[in-house]
């Protein structure tokens, strides 16, 4: 995704849907496990998974559109490419990467991550265990994110 140079660029014709956490929620989540420990003890979280968002699903068009409100970015060519493309370059990026002694930031693995069409967390078991419950949505989130990036001087 370059929303920057107006192009968003992504892979697979499938509707994808996404989950998200700021990272203020994550900490926040981390925290609701930490109390539960030292008000119950590690038995009662003892071997267990939560998994962490803010409870909603988006679609990964919404989640480029608000990126692109929050750099100001208007009329973004939005390109699909079929897998077998990413499935191709990151082969050829794998095997250029093995001849140079280097590893590849697109490879196979990152293949089989990038294919995945949805991406869903189910938040109930830190609703009802942990009493976590989320502040930040997508936007709240990519607006704060982008406020720290231009304050540090990353974006402009």
């Amino acid at each position: 995704m370059d929303l920057k140079n107006h192009v968003d660029f992504s892979v697979g014709f499938k509707p994808q849907e996404l989950t998200f956490v700021y990272v203020q929620d994550l900490v926040g989540a981390i925290f609701a496990a930490v109390n539960k420990v030292l008000t119950e003890g590690i038995e009662q979280i003892n071997h267990k998974i939560y998994h962490v968002s803010d409870g909603n699903i988006y679609s990964s068009r919404q989640f480029s559109n608000l990126i692109q409100k929050e750099l100001g970015v208007g009329n973004v060519l939005h390109i699909k490419a079929p897998l077998f493309v990413l499935r191709i370059v990151c082969a050829i990026s794998e095997w250029f990467a093995g001849v140079r002694g280097t590893v590849s930031t697109l490879n196979s693995d990152k293949y089989k991550i990038l294919s995945q069409r949805n991406w869903n967390c189910d938040i109930e078991p830190m609703l009802t265990e942990l009493g976590y419950v989320p502040q930040w949505d997508l936007e709240q989130g990519v607006k704060e994110t982008a406020a720290w990036y231009k304050s540090h001087g990353w974006l402009k």
